[in-house]
């Protein structure tokens, strides 16, 4: 599975590239709860915080990028989440 180093966060041209790192997770977590998604985009994140190959101008725009396909709730999940990653 690809991981959020693979992610810069520039909007242009970059579409495929978040679209794939999103697809690659649906796969792997299919037939997984929500929860367990979450969970691993969140042990994703964090690993890229602590060293240092994600920051938080890029969290900011992987949210950005995939709020439209998610409903209220996991709007709110994913920013919780937000929330936490950018303490580290």
């Amino acid at each position: 599975m690809q991981d959020f180093n693979q992610y810069s966060g520039n909007q242009q041209g970059n579409s495929d590239n978040i679209f794939n790192i999103v697809n690659d997770m649906a796969r792997q977590y299919d037939g997984k709860s929500q929860g367990e998604l979450f969970k691993a985009i969140y042990e994703k994140a964090k690993q890229g915080k602590q060293n240092g190959t994600l920051n938080n101008a890029q969290i900011d725009s992987f949210a950005q990028t995939i709020s439209p396909v998610l409903d209220e709730k996991q709007r709110k999940i994913l920013q919780k989440i937000i929330v936490e990653l950018k303490k580290i």
